[in-house]
């Protein structure tokens, strides 16, 4: 038997959300109302990123299957889609909270756009991740891509990362993780031979993070060689973002 990570929702964690059809930045407020954030800018703890199976019901929290040790869960029943959960901190003040900042917020989808934007901001991660030992990067979604669909258009967000922090300055992001992880109870789940490792995506599909390979590589799915292909030919749609600092250290702060 194989142990499954499972999450019902449980106490669900305040949020950041990516409306994917309008390209914009949402935190639900103290009134339980949705306030826009425009151009957030984050810490992001990718190194302890999740994949796997999520559900959005209707008025309720999400449902999570997450994949373990790269194996790729089995679907469940119903409308799961692949996606991912990672979690973020804000110390900017923000004029739709008062002034006030995010805080550390849980983001997770099942979108294509924005697993998109995520495969390619985890690819800078990967690329300097080894320069900053036990670091975070601190990043800024800066514009959007339009991705052409058959239901409309799709914005894809668009991040850089602006710099790095001690894991030690952002002692609330890493509790944060640490009580997620702990809150997953594993379940039984069939056989090994049944759970499968990460396939080659689906036309609709997007592979995981940390399994992205170029678009031009023998393993890339149909999926991602026409969703490249979309973004090769459209413009970027800037979304006026903040000017960027000139001082990095002086300007963060974390």
């Amino acid at each position: 038997m194989t142990n499954l990570n499972l999450s019902t929702g449980g106490e669900f964690s305040p949020f950041i959300k990516y409306n994917a059809k309008a390209g914009r930045w949402f935190v639900r407020g103290d009134n339980g109302t949705d306030v826009e954030v425009p151009n957030p800018r984050f810490a992001i703890d990718l190194a302890n990123i999740r994949q796997g199976w999520i559900l959005f019901p209707q008025a309720s929290p999400p449902m999570f299957v997450w994949d373990v040790q790269g194996m790729r869960a089995p679907k469940p029943e119903g409308d799961y889609k692949d996606g991912f959960k990672v979690f973020v901190m804000g110390t900017d003040p923000q004029p739709g909270l008062a002034n006030q900042n995010i805080g550390v917020r849980e983001w997770s989808s099942n979108a294509y756009a924005v697993k998109s934007g995520m495969m390619d901001l985890y690819r800078q991660y990967e690329a300097t991740e080894k320069q900053n030992p036990n670091g975070i990067p601190v990043v800024r979604c800066v514009s959007v891509k339009v991705i052409k669909g058959e239901y409309g258009d799709s914005f894809e967000p668009v991040f850089v990362i602006e710099t790095w922090v001690g894991r030690d300055r952002v002692p609330q992001l890493t509790a944060a993780v640490s009580a997620d992880l702990q809150s997953v109870q594993p379940i039984l789940a069939p056989a090994p031979d049944t759970v499968t490792p990460f396939p080659s995506p689906s036309p609709l599909s997007v592979r995981p993070p940390a399994m992205a390979e170029s678009v031009h590589s023998p393993l890339a799915g149909p999926g991602e060689v026409a969703a490249a292909a979309v973004r090769e030919t459209v413009v970027p749609q800037p979304i006026a973002p903040p000017p960027m600092p000139t001082d990095l250290d002086d300007d963060i702060p974390f």
